[in-house]
């Protein structure tokens, strides 16, 4: 049964997908079996791994009970990752409200994956940029989270704050949830507002991962063409530094034996 990894922020504009597609091009490079779940109604996830979702089936059937999560994946969109897509905007957003409406509609993703992932080392929950059902639901399963944080915006900053106090909220009714560990996104040292949120991020008192992912126009490229950055070490120095960096932070997450033997 795969390692369920969330990737979650209140706050759009953070990095959620590109960080989610890289993890899982990293890991399935690393020879390991993916599933990569598109949870976000804008369907970024899908586009950046370069999948043909027209036609498709989506989360939104799964939750029709027209197919189950099997019945929904694109398979080997990438060698060795597969992927269960959004679905159309409209419609997802349909799910949110619809949620509200069933039993234990806070584990309704969990019942959905049940079983129907064994064959996965990981499954990756790229989130909406919201508290709403998705995300509630996505939260309550996952085995780990990870918040992205863009600090050239403060406004990411509040928003993984405000993830963090949603956390609690939950917590508070009874549901265990795993503590956010911070990722610094898009960082570059040299801008003084970097190092300011860096000192904001410092005082939220959550776990901050070790790696950082740069900022660099190499990323955007890598979104455009459809293809994670992970792939593109041969796009020039800045593509290779940040594909290096989103397998650093795989291995940092994913620890290999030896470095967890050396840990």
């Amino acid at each position: 049964m795969g390692l369920i990894t969330a990737v979650a922020n209140q706050k759009g504009g953070t990095g959620k997908s590109v960080v989610a597609t890289n993890l899982a091009a990293a890991r399935v490079a690393a020879g390991a079996r993916v599933l990569l779940c598109d949870m976000d109604p804008q369907g970024n996830s899908a586009d950046m791994v370069g999948a043909h979702v027209a036609g498709a089936r989506s989360w939104v059937d799964v939750f029709e009970g027209a197919v189950d999560v099997a019945g929904a994946c694109l398979r080997d969109v990438l060698p060795g990752l597969d992927l269960v897509a959004a679905g159309d905007e409209s419609r997802l957003s349909g799910v949110e409200q619809g949620l509200v409406t069933v039993p234990r509609r806070e584990e309704w993703l969990a019942r959905a994956l049940h079983g129907q992932h064994d064959g996965y080392d990981d499954v990756i929950l790229d989130c909406p940029p919201s508290l709403g059902q998705l995300t509630t639901n996505a939260l309550l399963v996952a085995d780990r989270i990870i918040a992205p944080v863009n600090l050239t915006d403060r406004h990411a900053v509040k928003g993984v704050n405000e993830l963090h106090r949603s956390i609690a909220v939950l917590r508070e009714v009874g549901f265990e949830v795993p503590t956010p560990m911070i990722l610094r996104n898009f960082v570059n040292q040299r801008l003084l507002t970097v190092q300011t949120f860096a000192q904001l991020v410092a005082e939220l008192n959550m776990p901050v991962l070790r790696t950082q992912i740069p900022k660099t126009e190499a990323i955007a490229n890598a979104v455009a063409e459809q293809v994670p950055i992970v792939l593109q070490d041969g796009k020039g120095q800045h593509a290779r530094a940040a594909a290096q960096a989103f397998r650093a932070l795989a291995e940092e997450l994913w620890p290999t034996t030896s470095a967890a033997e050396a840990a």
